[in-house]
């Protein structure tokens, strides 16, 4: 009977925990197992054993807290044995983790996962009445099985509640920190001086870094400051325009009995406060976000650790989304992949957070792993099984099984989808392109006796749109001219072809591995709003949508596993030329071999649904020129005098084009100058003089691009059109501008022609740049040799759907003697 009424009002005091009572409460129970133990002659250990067992025997809400409860009022060492039962209460509630797209719990278990969340907090606030027996610690433990039971709740609200936790990680406390802002902060506490310093974090200049990386200007955070000791300080980290994070140093000394802080000229300030608001006048524009720093001091308590409540009733929630279960050898819908990356990536940062908190759940672990593995599998097919699975945008159309009147979501992007291409279009257009179509094909303004047709070579793919629709009437590929004029707009619809830059209406051909110089205020590793780059516009890569998706970095995540994954590259047709040409010689290479990788990456992005694209950049370095006169020269004399008639290197510069190799046995085109050159190439800019043995340096430099055509990735190859695959050599014309000898009279300097060089990019990949020095062929006098660097890139972007306003392409007259770039099938 007294060990019943003790665990009665041990159960109501756990009730009142959190009011203003409990301290008398628990005195009064104290005196009242005194009297029981000696009304009734009973040891302390038998009260005490007896009351847990009727607790044991009816739990009612808060059981850890009512056992703390007992312990307090009759145990000798209270401190342990209450530590003892929050340990045993927060390791018990780790069990209750569930991802975000787990099925639903039952009622009993959301019930249960709840009481253990409330009872957690409410014994870790006895603490503060109880000898503080919850160290910093072991409320973190508490805090870690409060978050992994507020999980266990139907899947529309976890996804909130996982949102929160995102939001809201765990709190580093002010025990971790030390040194100087540790002293800073206890001059702080003597003076009650407590606004501004919740924003204290433990942690260094690069995690303060990472903590503000894409925050908005005028985030801030206080750490500690590095490397300091003796005075009082804490370093202030800040986000100002750019997304820049600066950084200050803010001491703190005592003076006159109160205190002074000072941040570099500004101060003194009274209080951290007023320094804060200093700094933020001075920096101007966004200034620090100072609306809602609170006034609290960096707390031990349970709730530093924990994110605030979700809202909403756990039973007014209906509906779940049913797991679709996965078969052996079957792959799973582009829905349900997109869900477990959701999950295993919560995982990951419910795991993080765990670790944090010093907690580690065996059985969350050991699922990371097997849902990571099997994840992986899925994102990275072999060639032969990428249509299993396949995201088009419709409706149960996956192998993977589903269960009766379970919904499926639509993928959450899709790439923009394309009118369907005709079987035939492909020799179509072959037959259109030939010279002996009867079509004219011609390059606007382009110089007499330039680029001469042949009888297996394209001269231009620019033709009226007229002729072609006439063409493709007689031969009876469309009804009328009308049909066939529909037919050209259905091209033009698909960047097939282009308005070609020409007064009168002309069209030209886009090859689909269409390669285009980047621009010099661009950055080749990074696209600049929407650029067209063969038939397709890209875009730089767009955050992931939705809010969790959006906290986990999803489709990054994607992303990086599609790029670091293993590809086994096979021997195909997919960077081949088509028609093939008698006269070519298509040679397997290390670069083309490393094209295909990221063609069959491209496969992967599209197979999940996404709308990201790896397209190609590759930059030509030239580092260096120089004139070989004085190494042939016998003596040290003539060496000397064939260096002084060396022209200087800055007068030089080159024409740089990225382009396909030349047919066997087909005559070299005319070298490219700087007034008459094709549309994909490019003046070298000079970035800067690189110093290279012998003292020879110029530093010129170029940048071009290239799309990886979804055309070429199985299964949508079945359609070919025209095509010469992707740029194989970088063709190099190097000139020198020479004063004219009547330059006083206006006269423009002369460009005196050095030579060429063709560069091979058969050995070039991603961690293998090509650096060779190379002699240039075709020049007159002196024998010039240019070092070269070709480095190449593939740079992440995303497709983008055509921009409102297409600035129109320049006419002849705006940009004379530019010849087209698809000149014929060999260059």
């Amino acid at each position: 009977a007294a060990a019943a009424r003790l665990a009665a009002r041990a159960r109501a005091c756990a009730r009142q925990v959190g009011g203003d009572d409990v301290k008398a409460r628990l005195a009064a129970l104290k005196t009242e197992a005194k009297e029981l133990r000696a009304t009734h002659g009973l040891a302390a250990t038998e009260l005490s054993e007896a009351a847990l067992a009727t607790l044991a025997a009816e739990p009612g809400p808060r059981p850890a807290t009512a056992y703390t409860i007992i312990h307090a009022a009759t145990s000798n060492d209270p401190t342990a044995a209450a530590r003892r039962v929050l340990t045993k209460a927060a390791t018990d509630a780790l069990r209750f983790a569930s991802l975000p797209n787990d099925a639903a719990p039952s009622s009993q278990a959301r019930a249960e996962a709840n009481q253990t969340a409330d009872d957690l907090r409410a014994c870790v606030t006895l603490s503060e009445s109880l000898e503080n027996f919850a160290s910093q610690k072991l409320a973190q433990r508490a805090a870690a099985g409060a978050r992994c039971a507020s999980t266990k709740a139907p899947p529309e609200r976890r996804r909130r509640v996982y949102r929160c936790l995102l939001e809201h990680p765990p709190q580093q406390s002010s025990d971790e920190v030390n040194g100087a802002a540790g002293a800073a902060l206890d001059l702080a506490k003597r003076f009650d001086d407590s606004r501004g310093w919740d924003r204290l974090r433990a942690l260094d200049r690069r995690g303060a870094e990472d903590a503000l990386q894409d925050k908005a200007p005028g985030s801030f955070l206080l750490r500690p400051q590095q490397g300091s000791s003796g005075d009082a300080a804490v370093a202030i980290s800040f986000v100002v325009e750019g997304n820049q994070v600066q950084h200050a140093i803010i001491r703190v000394s005592e003076n006159d009995g109160g205190l002074e802080y000072r941040s570099g000229r500004l101060g003194p300030a009274s209080s951290l406060w007023l320094v804060l608001e200093e700094i933020s006048e001075r920096l101007g524009g966004a200034g620090l976000d100072l609306t809602e720093a609170a006034t609290t001091w960096p707390s031990e308590a349970l709730d530093q650790h924990l994110p605030p409540d979700v809202g909403g009733d756990l039973d007014d929630l209906g509906g779940h989304w049913a797991s679709s279960a996965s078969l052996p050898g079957i792959y799973w819908s582009a829905g349900e992949r997109r869900k477990r990356i959701v999950d295993v990536l919560a995982c990951d940062e419910l795991r993080k957070q765990l670790r944090d908190l010093g907690a580690l759940s065996p059985p969350l672990e050991r699922r990371a792993s097997a849902l990571r593995k099997e994840i992986l599998r899925q994102l990275t097919p072999p060639l032969q099984d990428l249509h299993h699975g396949i995201s088009d945008g419709r409706r149960h159309r996956s192998p993977a099984p589903l269960r009766r009147g379970s919904p499926v979501a639509s993928p959450p992007t899709s790439p923009p989808r394309q009118k369907p291409i005709a079987a035939e279009d492909g020799h179509v257009l072959a037959q259109l392109l030939h010279p002996r179509s009867g079509v004219s094909l011609r390059a606007p303004r382009t110089a007499v006796g330039f680029l001469t047709p042949s009888v297996n070579a394209v001269v231009s793919a620019c033709f009226a749109p007229d002729e072609a629709a006439q063409w493709l009437a007689q031969h009876a590929h469309a009804t009328d001219e009308e049909d066939a004029a529909r037919k050209l707009d259905a091209w033009k619809g698909l960047r097939i072809l282009v308005d070609a830059p020409s007064h009168e209406p002309q069209l030209r051909y886009v090859d689909a591995w269409e390669c285009e110089p980047v621009g010099d205020d661009e950055d080749e590793l990074c696209i600049e709003g929407t650029v067209a780059i063969g038939r397709n516009y890209y875009q730089r890569p767009q955050p992931t949508k939705g809010d969790l998706s959006r906290l986990l970095d999803v489709d990054e995540w994607v992303s990086s596993v599609i790029r670091n994954a293993h590809v086994d590259v096979d021997d195909d047709d997919l960077t081949t030329p088509w028609p093939p040409q008698p006269t070519s010689i298509d040679v397997d290479s290390s670069y083309k071999r490393h094209v295909r990788g990221f063609l069959l990456r491209n496969a992967w992005f599209r197979r999940h649904g996404l709308k990201r694209r790896f397209s190609a950049s590759v930059r030509v370095d030239l580092e260096a020129l120089e004139t070989m006169a004085g190494a042939l020269s016998p003596g040290a004399a003539e060496a000397a005098q064939a260096a002084q008639r060396a022209p200087p290197v800055d007068d030089a510069f080159a024409v740089l084009r990225l382009r396909h190799a030349r047919p066997k046995g087909s005559q070299a085109p005319p070298p490219l100058s700087e007034k008459l050159r094709t549309r994909d190439s490019c003046i070298a800019k000079r970035r800067g003089k690189v110093h290279v043995g012998g003292g020879a340096t110029w530093g010129a430099a170029a940048a071009f691009r290239f799309a990886l055509p979804d055309e070429a990735l199985p299964p949508q190859n079945s359609v070919r059109l025209p095509t010469r695959g992707p740029p194989t050599v970088a063709y190099v014309c190097v000139y020198r501008r020479e004063k004219h000898a009547l330059a006083a009279l206006g006269v423009p300097a002369q460009e005196t022609y050095l030579g060429d060089v063709e560069v091979p990019l058969d050995n070039l990949t991603e961690d293998q740049p090509l650096t060779q020095w190379l002699p240039l062929n075709g020049g007159k006098g002196q024998h010039w040799f240019l070092r070269v660097r070709v480095t190449l890139a593939f740079v992440l972007c995303e497709l983008a759907d055509a921009p409102a306003s297409v600035s129109p392409m320049p006419t002849p007259d705006e940009r004379p003697k530019l010849v087209s770039s698809f000149s014929d099938f060999g260059d």
